[in-house]
């Protein structure tokens, strides 16, 4: 279907309005011409198409007729006033200006150019054309910019109003609140009964919810919201009930109804529900303790706040009811187990009270007990109070003796009492029964048995650091879980027993009850402060102490240790192999795979080398296949190795014949004689600097490692030689001798790498030596450029005729 602009073309054609035309117009015009065209063309060929069709058929004027009009038209001469002169068509010179566009008369040496000219009219018609509608798009872009900012001001100012309304409400529900609890406020004064009836399920949202892991702090914050709001004090419990949980809740329903409905009853069987009264507080506020994920500001703060509550529990609002608090604190550590349980139970809460009550109980219960310290170790066991049978006028209250003094009835040890001997509680119960089976010992002589020979060790033990050591025997027993030893060892007290025993199941799978004691051990397996079982004795005899695996581990025998000074009236023997193996530090030298390095030197093993001297003339492919790869490993001890194996190595191509010639016999002899000259390399030494010696030939790159001896002499520490691949060959020379520096400090990365002193780099090209800092268009030596900087390198220029090594080496390809 024709569009409006095809319609208008139709009606008036003319090529400044064929310009016009999109190329859909275009199509359309040439459709209803008959011109045949296609879609795939350009519109400018379309555009010349449609135009020579049309000026042939005549339905567009010519240039030609065109420029003659506009001359004609330039002649005539209207004289003002008059009317215009008509020509002879009758139609007048200002009725109708043809619309095309000017068209160029070229001269007879122009019209060669007509058509160049033509095009070049098109294409201006193009560029304004694109122009106008840049510009349509332009003002429609602006167009739309203004509308958007135009909505965006309108949703501003929207936003504004609603937030204007917003604030009006708020204010106005602020003022009525204000309004309602001045109200509230005067009409309290009044009786209660005058008041309305107090809404529950309007203020039960207000309540705090209950957690039972702040169940001291929610009581807190309840009084709190229900001060605020001054709600009556009758309803705090029916509140409280609403939101309580867990073993609170079922607190509360175990009370009955007249204390369910007062405040302080409810509370105070809660927190003893939790255990929140008064002992509680204090004993979390002693025993608190500052963990790793906490700062020092936050265990200040947990502190101060268990101390407050320690204080409200115990009611201590003044000076003279924090003083009582403290002194009652430490009156009850000077007391013993069972009288500080009955002054808690009886709750005093002044010392005088509890002085009275102490005496009472002590009067009352005939109890002797002795006063420990309270700064050192725990409070002192109920074994410390010990009943007497007398009667009070036989036996006053007095002091015994200390604990150094007292000494056990059954052992005749000092330290302890029969009632915690150590070797009563081992005897065992009853009499021994005819089957059950004793312990396992050996009858002999008090040396325990060559069968433990291999895990037997001597050690100290002592009960304290200061204290002077006992020597023992020690077994190690690797079937033992629990290290145990003989009682007679030390004179065991009670400030070395653990407080606890343990269990010991022997293999007549009888169960014994065995003190622990503290006990410092020096040995060869281990050292430190162990803790160990008491027994009377061991079934070993000579035997004092029993290493399990508890204290010992994996550990079953002393590690051998490797000493400066080795001791000269030993002599080593053939089986000590095993045990030292050989290493640097305790031989002078070391083999490893195909070196032997000793001395400060790196030679090839003797063996390997007589091997090597002794193979035979190889006859097959294969046996020259090992020996090339025999020789090969000690390439970094000859020079110029590849030059001397050319000959055998061209004859493992399976492409070549086999055929053994007098020149694979001298290379083969020559092998052998390089080997055979016992060629000798420095060995390596860390804490000196390397020198490395590169260059690069047309065919390969050669290096050298070189490090100085003790008299100053350059020794050769290793050889390196590679030959470049078919595109290395075609490099420039300046890249050759970065490939080949770049090359050696990757085959010496174990050396020059880790080397903390600067390696110096010795080259005969000059340009190495300004590598780091010269400006490289070349991306190759720009990225080798920076892979050097990773090195400590001084690089430094030699003549060639002095870098004889490593040019060798670059030439033996």
């Amino acid at each position: 279907m024709a569009s409006g602009a095809v319609d208008l073309f139709i009606a008036d054609p003319s090529l400044e309005g064929l310009l016009k035309l999109t190329k859909v117009d275009l199509l359309a015009v040439a459709a209803n011409y008959g011109i045949t065209t296609t879609k795939q063309s350009l519109k400018p060929v379309i555009v010349a198409t449609i135009s020579q069709h049309l000026l042939a058929q005549g339905v567009v004027a010519s240039q030609e007729e065109e420029d003659k009009d506009e001359e004609g038209l330039e002649r005539v001469e209207v004289p003002p006033g008059s009317s215009p002169i008509r020509p002879e068509g009758g139609v007048g010179v200002e009725s109708r200006v043809p619309l095309t566009l000017p068209k160029f008369q070229p001269s007879p040496e122009e019209s060669g150019r007509s058509v160049e000219t033509a095009r070049l009219r098109l294409r201006v018609a193009r560029l304004e054309a694109d122009l106008r509608d840049k510009a349509e798009r332009r003002q429609q872009e602006y167009e739309l910019e203004l509308r958007k900012l135009d909505i965006k001001r309108l949703e501003v100012e929207t936003s504004k109003e609603i937030r204007k309304m917003e604030i009006q409400a708020e204010t106005e529900v602020k003022i009525q609140i204000r309004q309602l609890e001045l109200a509230a406020g005067v009409s309290s004064s009044p009786p209660v009964g005058r008041e309305g009836p107090f809404d529950v399920g309007r203020n039960i949202a207000i309540v705090p919810p209950f957690r039972e892991s702040e169940v001291d702090s929610y009581f807190s914050a309840f009084e709190r919201v229900a001060g605020a709001l001054h709600w009556p004090k009758e309803v705090w419990p029916l509140l409280l009930q609403c939101k309580l949980t867990g073993k609170a809740q079922e607190v509360v329903a175990s009370l009955s109804l007249e204390e369910s409905g007062q405040y302080d009853l409810v509370k105070a069987a809660v927190l003893r529900a939790y255990e929140l009264v008064p002992e509680a507080y204090r004993q979390r506020f002693r025993n608190h303790r500052k963990s790793s994920n906490k700062t020092f500001v936050e265990f200040a703060r947990d502190k101060g706040s268990l101390f407050d509550r320690w204080c409200a529990a115990s009611k201590a609002s003044t000076y003279a009811t924090l003083r009582e608090l403290t002194l009652l604190e430490d009156f009850k550590s000077h007391l013993p187990d069972d009288i500080v349980v009955h002054l808690n139970e009886q709750k005093v809460a002044t010392m005088a009270h509890a002085a009275v009550m102490a005496d009472e109980y002590a009067l009352t219960h005939k109890t002797v007990f002795y006063p420990s310290t309270p700064t050192h170790g725990p409070r002192p066991s109920n074994s410390q109070a010990v009943r007497t049978s007398s009667s009070p006028a036989a036996q006053p209250f007095t002091r015994g003796p200390s604990k150094a003094e007292r000494e056990c009835f059954y052992c005749r040890l000092p330290g302890h009492l029969i009632a915690d001997c150590p070797t009563l509680k081992a005897k065992p119960k009853g009499p021994l029964s005819p089957s059950l089976s004793k312990g396992v010992g050996f009858v002999g002589p008090k040396k325990p048995s060559v069968v433990y020979s291999p895990f037997l060790s001597k050690g100290w033990v002592s009960l304290c650091d200061e204290a002077s050591q006992q020597p023992i025997t020690i077994l190690r027993d690797t079937g033992a879980a629990q290290s145990i030893i003989v009682s007679t060892s030390l004179p065991w007290s009670e400030k070395s027993y653990c407080g606890s025993h343990v269990l010991l199941t022997g293999i007549e799978l009888g169960t014994i009850s065995v003190p622990l004691h503290w006990v410092y051990l020096s040995s060869s397996i281990v050292s430190g402060r162990v803790r160990v079982g008491v027994v009377p004795r061991l079934p070993v005899d000579g035997v004092s102490f029993l290493l399990g695996n508890d204290i010992a581990g994996g550990r079953v025998v002393p590690v051998p240790e490797v000493v400066d000074n080795p001791d000269p009236a030993y002599t080593g023997t053939e089986t000590d192999r095993s045990v030292f193996p050989a290493c640097v530090v305790t031989r002078a030298q070391e083999r490893t795979m195909k070196n032997e390095v000793g001395q400060g030197e790196v030679r090839p093993i003797a063996r390997k080398v007589e091997a090597i001297e002794s193979f035979p003339v190889p006859i097959t492919r294969r046996q020259l296949r090992q020996f090339v790869g025999m020789v090969g490993y000690y390439r970094t001890f000859c020079k110029n190795f590849s030059t001397v194996m050319a000959p055998l190595t061209s004859l493992l191509s399976p492409k070549v014949q086999y055929a053994w010639s007098a020149e694979c016999q001298q290379a083969f002899e020559s092998a052998k004689a390089l080997l055979c000259a016992s060629p000798v390399l420095a060995a390596p030494d860390s804490s000196k600097p390397f020198k490395l010696e590169v260059d690069a030939s047309s065919m390969g790159a050669g290096a050298v490692l070189i490090q100085e001896d003790d008299k100053g002499i350059d020794r050769p520490v290793c050889y390196y030689s590679k030959k470049f691949t078919p595109c290395q060959t075609r490099y420039s020379t300046v890249e050759q001798e970065t490939l080949a520096l770049l090359l050696a400090l990757q085959f010496f990365e174990v050396y020059v790498g880790s080397s903390a002193l600067p390696v110096t780099v010795y080259t005969d090209h000059n340009p190495l030596v300004f590598l780091g800092r010269m400006y490289n268009s070349n991306r190759r030596l720009m990225r080798w450029a920076l892979i050097v900087q990773g090195y400590n390198l001084t690089i430094q220029h030699i003549k060639g005729s002095d870098n004889v090594v490593a040019d060798a080496l670059s030439r033996v390809w």
